[in-house]
């Protein structure tokens, strides 16, 4: 990272960044991968359903990981 790219994240001090899981889809079928949406639009893939759920949890998880630790760091200014 770049000396000044990392002087301007240092003004967020509460900057999180979230690698796993990804979640990559392709729009275009081929006879190797069959297309993951439908005509309307609808995700017809449950593979990338279940990545996809996946990933909504993970994030679930990590905000409630963060509201714990944020009302904690709170509570402890209040108390001090």
């Amino acid at each position: 990272m770049g000396f000044w790219w990392g002087q301007y994240l240092r003004r967020f001090d509460d900057l999180h960044f979230i690698n796993t899981p990804e979640v990559f889809v392709s729009t275009t079928g081929d006879a190797q991968h069959p297309p993951k949406f439908d005509a309307n639009g609808d995700l017809i893939d449950d593979n990338v359903r279940a990545q996809l759920q996946q990933l909504i949890i993970s994030l679930r998880d990590f905000t409630l990981q963060l509201q714990c630790t944020n009302a904690t760091s709170q509570a402890k200014a209040i108390l001090t």
